[in-house]
């Protein structure tokens, strides 16, 4: 049987637990080995903002497998992706043999936080810049600096 290298992208809520996301990556990976297929490498969850709502969520877990499996059982593991419930978007695409996951750092991670930690943030803010106070004099330079370019333009 001829296995081709394949790259598995999964999103599922970024509202679950670590320990409810371990438990979604072992439902993926009994899913192709049910497929005759072997898992060569697994990239840790990554957490991030989604670029839109998907299913009402917000935020999702980037799960990242690299897995070998037989050509005419790609489409058997989209089906099976597609009956698990918390998989909101799953990819398969096909890489290189050499191909292997690059370390990803999330761009954002979502935490909840609590009321008095956003309070402590707001308390704890730069104050804007309409808070400082700019004198008549330093304001009538700074005009005149702005029109005297416009005027020699």
């Amino acid at each position: 049987m001829n296995l081709n290298k394949y790259n598995l992208t999964a999103i599922i809520p970024g509202t679950l637990t670590d320990e409810q996301v371990k438990e979604i990556q072992e439902k993926i990976v009994a899913a192709v080995k049910n497929l005759n297929g072997e898992i060569k490498e697994t990239a840790e969850a990554a957490r991030k903002r989604l670029a839109f709502v998907i299913k009402k969520n917000r935020n999702g877990v980037y799960l990242d497998l690299v897995l070998e499996l037989a050509e005419d059982a790609v489409k058997e593991l989209e089906k099976s992706l597609k009956l698990i419930p918390e998989v909101l978007r799953a990819q398969i695409e096909k890489v290189a043999p050499d191909f292997t996951l690059a370390p990803k750092k999330p761009e954002y991670v979502f935490r909840p936080r609590n009321k008095e930690e956003q309070k402590e943030e707001l308390l704890t803010a730069e104050p804007a810049m309409a808070d400082k106070k700019i004198s008549m004099e330093d304001l009538d330079k700074k005009l005149d600096e702005i029109l005297g370019e416009e005027m020699s333009k």
